[in-house]
């Protein structure tokens, strides 16, 4: 198994710019594997030899490896903390200087509902100031199929299990068992595509330079190798702006020479400020 591992990891490589041998092996192979049973197949160079004849099965592949399994406002503990702390934070800070920019990443967006829900907290927070600010959110993943979903903007209701009904009846509008965003909540987000895991290149390919005031980064490093994750982590380190936030997810941990670079605001919930 780890020998088709190996070359299916290059082929990705080639086609898509993902790196798989970032992603660790306990993850790979149960993955793999459950793909192969769908197919029926029970031999590994049997898949592979499939993989390489099927245009389509890469992605298929890839869509199966990087789990999408999202809420808006997953964990209402760490979104009451944004709500009430950092977020105001951040623009009080930003008042002080007299700048009127915030730069936000979600690393790991999948279908949309981490960004969307910064988003409308900032809607909320700046709501009769927010013409005057420049709020850019950019929300990044690995694959190009769930970030067109996101794009859209469309949602079922499980989706929205964990959202305040006044959230619900100012920012969507509903439709059946569909609930679709408004486009002054849809606009403050940029989707593209990016490999966390790259060395290639420090911050999202829109954001040009970083600069972030929050970085978002939950629940997808715990898919990743040792080496990937401090990768990423040193990514997070470069681009955030001096006092800038940190989220990681509840099972995500640093390297304590990384986390000497930060102040510990929420250890339950990783969240980190930028010393």
């Amino acid at each position: 198994m780890l020998l088709i591992i190996e070359d299916i990891s290059k082929e990705l490589k080639q086609r898509y710019d993902v790196d798989l041998n970032s992603f660790a092996s306990n993850v790979l192979i149960p993955r793999i594997q459950k793909r192969m049973s769908s197919l029926g197949i029970s031999v590994p160079q049997t898949y592979l030899d499939y993989f390489r004849q099927d245009p389509d099965e890469a992605i298929t592949l890839l869509q199966e490896i990087v789990t999408n399994v999202t809420l808006f406002f997953r964990n209402p503990l760490v979104y009451s903390i944004l709500e009430q702390r950092i977020l105001p934070a951040i623009i009080k800070a930003k008042r002080r200087k007299g700048r009127n920019e915030i730069r936000i990443w979600s690393a790991g967006c999948a279908t949309g509902e981490e960004p969307y829900s910064i988003a409308i907290l900032l809607h909320r927070l700046l709501k009769e100031v927010i013409k005057e600010w420049q709020i850019h959110i950019f929300a990044t993943d690995i694959e190009q199929k769930t970030l067109n979903t996101a794009a859209k903007a469309v949602f079922t209701s499980d989706m929205l299990v964990t959202t305040r009904s006044e959230f619900i009846d100012e920012y969507f509008t509903s439709a059946k068992d569909k609930y679709k965003l408004k486009p002054v909540i849809r606009k403050m987000v940029n989707f593209s595509f990016d490999d966390l895991a790259s060395s290639e290149k420090i911050a999202p390919a829109a954001s040009i330079f970083g600069s972030f005031d929050l970085v978002l980064c939950r629940n997808v490093l715990i898919y990743f190798n040792a080496q990937a994750k401090k990768r990423a982590i040193r990514k997070f380190i470069k681009t955030l702006s001096s006092c800038g936030y940190l989220i990681l997810g509840e099972s995500e941990w640093m390297t304590e020479d990384q986390q000497s670079a930060f102040t510990e605001i929420d250890h339950k919930n990783r969240i980190y400020k930028k010393k």
